[in-house]
Protein backbone atom coordinates (compact mmCIF):
# COMPACT_ATOMS: atom_id res chain seq x y z
CA UNK A 1 0.00 0.00 0.00
CA UNK A 2 1.29 3.45 -0.90
CA UNK A 3 0.90 5.84 1.99
CA UNK A 4 0.42 9.57 1.60
CA UNK A 5 3.59 11.00 3.10
CA UNK A 6 2.94 14.66 2.36
CA UNK A 7 0.31 16.91 0.85
CA UNK A 8 3.27 18.59 -0.87
CA UNK A 9 3.80 15.45 -2.95
CA UNK A 10 0.23 15.69 -4.24
CA UNK A 11 0.77 19.35 -5.14
CA UNK A 12 3.98 18.40 -6.96
CA UNK A 13 2.11 15.74 -8.92
CA UNK A 14 -0.36 18.42 -9.98
CA UNK A 15 2.53 20.53 -11.23
CA UNK A 16 4.18 17.58 -12.98
CA UNK A 17 0.98 16.79 -14.87
CA UNK A 18 0.73 20.44 -15.93
CA UNK A 19 4.36 20.36 -17.09
CA UNK A 20 3.78 17.18 -19.08
CA UNK A 21 0.83 18.78 -20.85
CA UNK A 22 3.17 21.51 -22.11
CA UNK A 23 6.40 19.67 -22.88
CA UNK A 24 8.07 16.28 -23.08
CA UNK A 25 10.07 15.22 -20.02
CA UNK A 26 12.48 12.30 -19.94
CA UNK A 27 12.21 10.16 -16.79
CA UNK A 28 15.95 9.97 -16.13
CA UNK A 29 16.46 13.69 -16.68
CA UNK A 30 13.52 14.45 -14.40
CA UNK A 31 14.90 12.35 -11.56
CA UNK A 32 18.44 13.65 -11.94
CA UNK A 33 17.47 17.27 -12.50
CA UNK A 34 15.18 17.64 -9.48
CA UNK A 35 16.75 15.35 -6.90
CA UNK A 36 16.40 17.76 -4.02
CA UNK A 37 13.42 19.83 -5.05
CA UNK A 38 10.61 19.58 -7.57
CA UNK A 39 7.84 22.07 -6.87
CA UNK A 40 7.24 21.53 -3.13
CA UNK A 41 8.53 17.94 -3.00
CA UNK A 42 11.35 16.00 -4.67
CA UNK A 43 11.37 14.35 -8.06
CA UNK A 44 11.80 10.90 -6.52
CA UNK A 45 8.84 11.25 -4.12
CA UNK A 46 6.68 12.86 -6.78
CA UNK A 47 7.30 10.22 -9.41
CA UNK A 48 7.19 7.33 -6.94
CA UNK A 49 3.64 8.11 -5.80
CA UNK A 50 2.42 9.16 -9.24
CA UNK A 51 3.56 5.90 -10.84
CA UNK A 52 2.42 3.72 -7.92
CA UNK A 53 -1.10 5.12 -8.32
CA UNK A 54 -0.90 4.78 -12.12
CA UNK A 55 -1.28 8.51 -12.64
CA UNK A 56 1.99 8.79 -14.57
CA UNK A 57 3.71 6.13 -16.69
CA UNK A 58 6.91 5.89 -18.71
CA UNK A 59 6.73 5.40 -22.48
CA UNK A 60 8.96 3.02 -24.42
CA UNK A 61 11.24 5.90 -25.34
CA UNK A 62 11.70 6.95 -21.71
CA UNK A 63 9.27 9.88 -21.63
CA UNK A 64 6.86 10.51 -18.77
CA UNK A 65 3.19 10.50 -19.76
CA UNK A 66 0.01 11.24 -17.81
CA UNK A 67 -2.41 8.30 -17.85
CA UNK A 68 -6.17 8.63 -18.23
CA UNK A 69 -6.51 7.89 -14.53
CA UNK A 70 -3.97 10.62 -13.83
CA UNK A 71 -5.86 13.12 -15.95
CA UNK A 72 -9.02 12.44 -13.92
CA UNK A 73 -7.10 12.65 -10.65
CA UNK A 74 -5.82 16.17 -11.33
CA UNK A 75 -9.01 17.61 -12.78
CA UNK A 76 -10.02 20.92 -11.27
CA UNK A 77 -9.91 24.67 -11.62
CA UNK A 78 -7.67 25.19 -8.61
CA UNK A 79 -5.43 23.43 -6.08
CA UNK A 80 -8.33 22.50 -3.79
CA UNK A 81 -10.47 20.90 -6.50
CA UNK A 82 -7.51 18.94 -7.82
CA UNK A 83 -6.55 17.81 -4.33
CA UNK A 84 -10.06 16.48 -3.71
CA UNK A 85 -9.93 14.45 -6.92
CA UNK A 86 -6.48 13.15 -6.04
CA UNK A 87 -7.69 12.03 -2.63
CA UNK A 88 -10.70 10.30 -4.16
CA UNK A 89 -8.54 8.51 -6.71
CA UNK A 90 -6.03 7.49 -4.04
CA UNK A 91 -8.72 6.15 -1.69
CA UNK A 92 -10.51 4.16 -4.38
CA UNK A 93 -7.22 2.74 -5.67
CA UNK A 94 -5.47 1.92 -2.39
CA UNK A 95 -8.48 1.41 -0.10
CA UNK A 96 -6.57 2.34 3.08
CA UNK A 97 -7.98 0.86 6.29
CA UNK A 98 -9.42 4.20 7.44
CA UNK A 99 -11.50 4.52 4.26
CA UNK A 100 -14.06 2.14 5.75
CA UNK A 101 -14.94 4.91 8.21
CA UNK A 102 -15.72 7.53 5.57
CA UNK A 103 -19.39 6.64 5.14
CA UNK A 104 -19.84 7.17 8.88
CA UNK A 105 -18.90 10.84 8.61
CA UNK A 106 -16.00 13.19 9.16
CA UNK A 107 -15.96 12.99 12.94
CA UNK A 108 -15.79 9.20 12.79
CA UNK A 109 -13.00 9.23 10.20
CA UNK A 110 -10.69 11.84 11.73
CA UNK A 111 -9.28 9.77 14.65
CA UNK A 112 -8.02 7.12 12.21
CA UNK A 113 -6.08 9.49 9.96
CA UNK A 114 -2.35 10.00 10.23
CA UNK A 115 -1.16 13.59 10.63
CA UNK A 116 -0.05 13.59 6.98
CA UNK A 117 -3.39 12.34 5.65
CA UNK A 118 -5.32 14.70 7.93
CA UNK A 119 -3.36 17.60 6.46
CA UNK A 120 -4.36 16.45 2.97
CA UNK A 121 -8.03 16.50 4.00
CA UNK A 122 -7.65 19.89 5.68
CA UNK A 123 -6.01 21.51 2.67
CA UNK A 124 -8.65 19.96 0.40
CA UNK A 125 -11.16 21.80 2.65
CA UNK A 126 -13.05 18.57 3.31
CA UNK A 127 -13.04 18.71 7.11
CA UNK A 128 -15.21 21.79 7.47
CA UNK A 129 -18.16 23.41 5.77
CA UNK A 130 -21.37 21.98 4.37
CA UNK A 131 -21.53 23.21 0.80
CA UNK A 132 -22.75 20.85 -1.91
CA UNK A 133 -19.28 20.05 -3.25
CA UNK A 134 -18.06 18.95 0.20
CA UNK A 135 -21.09 16.79 1.04
CA UNK A 136 -21.06 15.27 -2.46
CA UNK A 137 -17.41 14.25 -2.04
CA UNK A 138 -18.08 12.48 1.27
CA UNK A 139 -21.24 10.84 -0.04
CA UNK A 140 -19.66 9.61 -3.28
CA UNK A 141 -16.54 8.20 -1.65
CA UNK A 142 -18.44 6.84 1.34
CA UNK A 143 -20.98 5.08 -0.85
CA UNK A 144 -18.24 2.85 -2.27
CA UNK A 145 -17.54 1.45 1.17
CA UNK A 146 -21.15 1.42 2.31
CA UNK A 147 -22.16 -0.69 -0.71
CA UNK A 148 -25.03 1.60 -1.56
CA UNK A 149 -26.78 0.23 -4.63
CA UNK A 150 -29.26 3.04 -4.95
CA UNK A 151 -27.49 6.36 -4.49
CA UNK A 152 -30.78 8.11 -5.15
CA UNK A 153 -31.86 7.20 -1.62
CA UNK A 154 -28.88 9.06 -0.26
CA UNK A 155 -29.68 12.11 -2.39
CA UNK A 156 -33.27 12.07 -1.11
CA UNK A 157 -32.06 11.91 2.47
CA UNK A 158 -29.68 14.82 1.99
CA UNK A 159 -32.42 16.88 0.36
CA UNK A 160 -34.61 16.32 3.40
CA UNK A 161 -31.79 17.34 5.73
CA UNK A 162 -31.23 20.55 3.79
CA UNK A 163 -34.94 21.36 4.02
CA UNK A 164 -34.79 20.86 7.79
CA UNK A 165 -31.70 23.05 8.11
CA UNK A 166 -33.50 25.91 6.36
CA UNK A 167 -36.69 25.33 8.34
CA UNK A 168 -34.94 25.30 11.71
CA UNK A 169 -32.87 28.40 11.01
CA UNK A 170 -36.01 30.27 10.05
CA UNK A 171 -37.94 28.91 13.06
CA UNK A 172 -35.31 29.56 15.74
CA UNK A 173 -33.33 32.40 14.13
CA UNK A 174 -30.21 30.33 14.91
CA UNK A 175 -28.27 28.20 12.44
CA UNK A 176 -28.51 24.52 13.46
CA UNK A 177 -25.69 21.99 13.33
CA UNK A 178 -25.72 19.45 10.49
CA UNK A 179 -24.68 16.50 12.64
CA UNK A 180 -25.15 13.84 9.94
CA UNK A 181 -22.27 15.23 7.89
CA UNK A 182 -19.81 14.74 10.74
CA UNK A 183 -21.11 11.38 12.00
CA UNK A 184 -24.02 9.05 11.36
CA UNK A 185 -23.56 7.35 14.73
CA UNK A 186 -25.29 10.04 16.80
CA UNK A 187 -28.81 8.74 16.29
CA UNK A 188 -30.02 12.05 14.86
CA UNK A 189 -29.24 14.26 11.85
CA UNK A 190 -29.56 17.86 13.03
CA UNK A 191 -28.95 19.58 16.35
CA UNK A 192 -31.18 22.62 16.81
CA UNK A 193 -32.89 24.29 19.80
CA UNK A 194 -36.39 24.08 21.26
CA UNK A 195 -37.36 27.55 20.03
CA UNK A 196 -36.09 31.08 19.58
CA UNK A 197 -36.30 31.85 23.29
CA UNK A 198 -35.39 28.42 24.65
CA UNK A 199 -31.77 27.34 23.94
CA UNK A 200 -32.37 23.77 25.14
CA UNK A 201 -30.87 21.50 22.50
CA UNK A 202 -33.29 19.69 20.17
CA UNK A 203 -32.21 16.57 18.32
CA UNK A 204 -33.88 16.07 14.96
CA UNK A 205 -33.99 12.87 12.94
CA UNK A 206 -34.84 13.67 9.32
CA UNK A 207 -36.73 11.33 7.02
CA UNK A 208 -37.68 12.10 3.43
CA UNK A 209 -39.72 10.44 0.71
CA UNK A 210 -40.49 11.19 -2.92
CA UNK A 211 -43.54 8.93 -2.84
CA UNK A 212 -47.11 10.28 -2.55
CA UNK A 213 -48.35 10.62 1.01
CA UNK A 214 -50.56 7.52 0.72
CA UNK A 215 -47.57 5.30 -0.17
CA UNK A 216 -44.76 7.00 1.76
CA UNK A 217 -42.96 5.16 4.55
CA UNK A 218 -39.99 5.86 6.80
CA UNK A 219 -37.31 3.55 8.20
CA UNK A 220 -36.10 3.98 11.76
CA UNK A 221 -32.98 2.21 12.96
CA UNK A 222 -32.46 0.80 16.42
CA UNK A 223 -29.77 3.37 17.16
CA UNK A 224 -32.02 6.26 16.15
CA UNK A 225 -34.79 4.95 18.34
CA UNK A 226 -32.56 4.32 21.34
CA UNK A 227 -31.42 7.95 21.23
CA UNK A 228 -35.00 9.18 20.70
CA UNK A 229 -36.37 7.07 23.55
CA UNK A 230 -34.02 8.55 26.14
CA UNK A 231 -34.32 12.10 24.80
CA UNK A 232 -38.14 12.27 24.69
CA UNK A 233 -39.11 15.98 24.61
CA UNK A 234 -35.72 17.06 23.26
CA UNK A 235 -35.98 14.83 20.18
CA UNK A 236 -38.31 15.08 17.22
CA UNK A 237 -38.78 13.58 13.77
CA UNK A 238 -38.94 15.70 10.62
CA UNK A 239 -40.64 13.87 7.78
CA UNK A 240 -40.48 15.57 4.39
CA UNK A 241 -42.83 14.76 1.54
CA UNK A 242 -40.66 15.83 -1.39
CA UNK A 243 -43.32 14.84 -3.92
CA UNK A 244 -45.24 17.97 -2.98
CA UNK A 245 -44.24 21.46 -4.06
CA UNK A 246 -43.10 23.09 -1.97
CA UNK A 247 -41.98 20.08 0.08
CA UNK A 248 -44.33 19.39 2.96
CA UNK A 249 -43.03 18.88 6.49
CA UNK A 250 -44.65 16.53 8.97
CA UNK A 251 -43.27 16.64 12.51
CA UNK A 252 -43.69 13.66 14.78
CA UNK A 253 -42.98 13.40 18.50
CA UNK A 254 -41.28 10.45 20.12
CA UNK A 255 -44.60 9.41 21.70
CA UNK A 256 -46.41 9.38 18.35
CA UNK A 257 -43.78 7.08 16.86
CA UNK A 258 -43.37 4.86 19.92
CA UNK A 259 -46.55 2.86 19.35
CA UNK A 260 -45.11 1.59 16.05
CA UNK A 261 -41.78 0.46 17.50
CA UNK A 262 -41.41 -3.32 17.85
CA UNK A 263 -40.42 -5.10 21.04
CA UNK A 264 -37.51 -7.45 21.55
CA UNK A 265 -38.66 -10.95 22.36
CA UNK A 266 -36.69 -13.96 23.53
CA UNK A 267 -33.21 -13.89 22.09
CA UNK A 268 -34.25 -11.70 19.17
CA UNK A 269 -33.78 -7.95 18.79
CA UNK A 270 -34.97 -5.64 16.04
CA UNK A 271 -32.60 -3.47 13.99
CA UNK A 272 -34.87 -1.45 11.70
CA UNK A 273 -38.58 -0.80 11.33
CA UNK A 274 -40.58 0.53 8.38
CA UNK A 275 -43.58 2.70 9.27
CA UNK A 276 -46.23 4.15 6.90
CA UNK A 277 -46.26 7.91 7.35
CA UNK A 278 -50.08 7.93 7.41
CA UNK A 279 -50.08 5.79 10.55
CA UNK A 280 -47.90 8.18 12.53
CA UNK A 281 -50.10 11.28 12.42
Amino acid sequence: MNGLKSVGTLYSIQDLCEDLAKRSINKTEFLEGFQKKYSVSTSAATLSLATALNWVATSTDGLLVVTEKGKRAVLGNNRVEKLRNQLKSYILEEKPFWATRIFMGRKETLPFLSAEVEQCFEEAELMQGFDDTVTKWWDEVGSVFRNITDEKLLEIGRQGERESLKYEEKRTKVKPKWQAIDTNASGYDILSRVDEDNPTKLKIEVKASTRPYSDATIHITRNEWDVADISLTTYTFHIWLLSEQPPKLITASVDSVKKHIPMDNGCGSWESVEIPIGKII
